[in-house]
C-alpha cells in the first residue's frame, strides 16, 4: 500500500542529513565566507594592477610625447626594426671590410718580411737549402721517434703533435728554401 510507505520514518540517510546539515550551516561561515573573501579580493587586486600599469603605460607614453616635442633634438629617434637591420649590415659590412684591409696589411708585412729574409746569392740560397732539408730530415725523425713512444706507452699524443707541427713547419722552409734556390737558378739536386 503507497500510503503506508510514506508514512514510515526517516531512513538512515535522512537522519545523517538531518545531523550533517546544522554542521554546515555553522561551520560554513568559518571555511566558505574566508574563501569566497579571498577570491573577491584577489580579483579586486588584479584588476586594481590592471588599471595601475594601463594608466602608468599611457602616462609613460604621454611623458615621452611631451619630451618628444619639448626636447626633440637632444633625443635620440625611435627606429623601425627595417633601420636597425639595415644600419647593423652596414656596421657588418664595414667591419668585414675593416678585417680584410687588416689580413692584406698583415699578408703585404709577411711577404715583405720574406723578401727581406730571402738570400741574395746562390752560395746563400744553397746553404739555406742545405740548412732546411737537414732542418725537415730532423723533424721526420723526431716526428717517428714521437709516434713510436706514444705507441708503446699508449700516451704522450701531445708530444706527436707537437712533433707534428714541427715537421709541418720544416716542410714550410724547406719549401721556401727551395723556391728560393729555383729562383737563383740552382739545380734542384745540388744539394
Amino acid at each position: 500500500s503507497p500510503g503506508r510507505a510514506q508514512c514510515a520514518g526517516p531512513t538512515w540517510w535522512g537522519r545523517l542529513g538531518e545531523m550533517v546539515a546544522p554542521f554546515l550551516i555553522y561551520f560554513s561561515a568559518f571555511i566558505f565566507i574566508p574563501i569566497a573573501g579571498l577570491a573577491s579580493s584577489l580579483l579586486v587586486g588584479l584588476i586594481a594592477i590592471a588599471v595601475a600599469a594601463g594608466f602608468s603605460l599611457l602616462a609613460f607614453e604621454g611623458l615621452k610625447a611631451v619630451l618628444r616635442l619639448a626636447l626633440g633634438d637632444f633625443l635620440p629617434q625611435e627606429q623601425s626594426p627595417q633601420e636597425q637591420a639595415w644600419q647593423r649590415a652596414e656596421r657588418d659590412r664595414k667591419a668585414l671590410t675593416v678585417v680584410e684591409d687588416i689580413e692584406e696589411e698583415i699578408r703585404r708585412a709577411a711577404e715583405a718580411q720574406r723578401e727581406a729574409l730571402r738570400p741574395k746569392t746562390p752560395a746563400e740560397a744553397r746553404s739555406r737549402l742545405e740548412e732546411a732539408d737537414a732542418a725537415l730530415r730532423a723533424a721526420r725523425a723526431a716526428l717517428a721517434a714521437a709516434e713510436e713512444d706514444a705507441k708503446a706507452r699508449s700516451g704522450g699524443w701531445n708530444e706527436v703533435c707537437e712533433a707534428r707541427e714541427a715537421a709541418e713547419r720544416a716542410e714550410v722552409w724547406a719549401a721556401e728554401a727551395a723556391s728560393d734556390a729555383e729562383l737563383l737558378s740552382l739545380p734542384q739536386g745540388s744539394v
